[in-house]
Order: structure tokens, then C-alpha cells, then sequence
């Protein structure tokens, strides 16, 4: 495995792309579930299969998933741009 030195990591920290190079980032998200409704729908997902085998984890990125989406549909229902 590669070491980096401490000046090694600063140079490639530093380096910065060219304009033809960069990336282009998605738009922002404004439809973003609460950290209290993505709480409550992974627990609601934990109660469905009534705390069976699973992952916390695996519950909250589910429900996270699932309250973005749903975000979105109302969103372009409503003719906003997401």
C-alpha cells in the first residue's frame, strides 16, 4: 500500500482540476427528510418485520431513501424543480 507523506497529501489536497476537468455537482436538494422523520419511518421498518433479523443501518438508508423519493414526487407533482 502507498504511504503518503504529510507533503505529499498537501500537493494532491491542493491540486485543483482544470475547468474542462471538473465535475459537474447535482442540484441542490431542497425536499430533504428530517432527521426525525427518517428516525421514525427506520423504526416503523423495524417494527414491520417485528424486530427480526435486519441492520439499524440498512433500516435508516430504507427509510431515508423512501422519504426522498417521496419528497421528490410531491415536489413534481407541484411542478417544482428538484
Amino acid at each position: 500500500m502507498k504511504q503518503f507523506t504529510r507533503q505529499t497529501r498537501d500537493r494532491v489536497l491542493d491540486d485543483t482540476p482544470s475547468e474542462d476537468m471538473k465535475v459537474q455537482r447535482a442540484p441542490f436538494r431542497r425536499h430533504e427528510p428530517s432527521h426525525q422523520d427518517i428516525e421514525r419511518r427506520a423504526y416503523e421498518l423495524y417494527e414491520e418485520r417485528n424486530g427480526g433479523a435486519g441492520s439499524p443501518l440498512l433500516d435508516w438508508i430504507e427509510a431515508e431513501r423512501e422519504l426522498r423519493l417521496a419528497a421528490e414526487d410531491r415536489a413534481f407533482a407541484r411542478g417544482e424543480v428538484i
